[in-house]
């Protein structure tokens, strides 16, 4: 309940890491409604969609993310609009879908990686236990 005060508390919330690879907090905060500003990275760069649901910054420079903050700021409407988002796009995530996403993944690398013929690695299956 605490957690979810603080968040309700906001208009814009601010994600500056680098490195976080599944996004919880960034979840959280798109679900309470929060204008997200990120950089262009890792769990964002998966979830946030520059303009529409939350503002993404170049990783390599740090004044884009100042300026995406102001820009939602600004302009309350840009907010009002970023913040539906971001909500609307936190209810769609669900466990199901992240794991299916992450097959999907792992299915695709081992398409990319596959070297037919080698004799040295038989092929790795992956089977879900889910009913499509």
């Amino acid at each position: 309940e605490t957690l979810a005060q603080h968040y309700a508390s906001g208009d814009i919330f601010l994600f500056p890491s680098l490195s976080e690879t599944f996004g919880n907090v960034l979840l959280e905060a798109m679900a309470s409604g929060l204008g997200v500003v990120a950089f262009d990275q890792a769990a964002a760069a998966q979830h946030v969609e520059d303009g529409h649901n939350g503002m993404l910054a170049s990783a390599d420079d740090q004044r884009t993310f100042i300026e995406a903050a102001g820009w939602l700021m600004e302009n309350s409407e840009n907010l009002r609009r970023v913040r539906l988002n971001a909500r609307q796009h936190a209810a769609r995530q669900s466990w199901s879908s992240i794991v299916e996403q992450f097959e999907q993944h792992l299915h695709a690398a081992l398409q990319s990686n596959a070297v037919p013929g080698n004799g040295r690695n038989p092929p790795l299956v992956i089977e879900s236990k889910r009913a499509h």
